[in-house]
């Protein structure tokens, strides 16, 4: 069984290749396929590693993702500051009313980059995130300020 998934995946690669499949069709089939692949060697191998509760979490995770603003607006401000410190592991500052993280959380920046391509070369990369990551936009999240 997991030589006919990676036949399959070889054969939609070949099909991306040759232009008869769409690059966003091949992303949903590679993604099927691997995920196939890995609950049959889980099997084999006498491990069900759990991957039903990771799935769960991830969905559950991506889920949340999706409504983090309308979460964040309706949740205290306890919770608002675990979201922020989950976004900025490191303190904020406001300087001339704008808003600074010397870092933020890496998954948090790689979500940030939408469909740019990951493999940067170090200077790229080093380029890329400084204009990112130093900077928090207005309208996005906003520090609670104490009296």
């Amino acid at each position: 069984l997991i030589d006919r998934i990676e036949e399959k995946a070889t054969n939609a690669a070949d099909k991306l290749v040759e232009g008869e499949l769409a690059a966003e069709a091949y992303e949903r089939l590679a993604a099927r396929y691997s995920e196939q692949k890995l609950d049959l060697v889980a099997r084999v191998n006498g491990l069900d590693c759990g991957l039903t509760e990771i799935r769960d979490y991830v969905r559950s995770g991506c889920n949340l993702l999706t409504r983090l603003g309308d979460v964040y607006e309706q949740v205290g401000l306890e919770h608002r500051q675990l979201i922020l410190g989950s976004i900025f592991p490191e303190s904020l500052t406001i300087d001339d009313g704008r808003v600074r993280t010397s870092r933020t959380n890496t998954l948090v920046s790689l979500i940030c980059k939408g469909n740019k391509p990951l493999q940067l070369s170090q200077k790229e990369e080093t380029a890329d995130s400084s204009s990112l990551l130093n900077m928090v936009a207005r309208t996005g999240f906003e520090p609670v300020l104490m009296p």
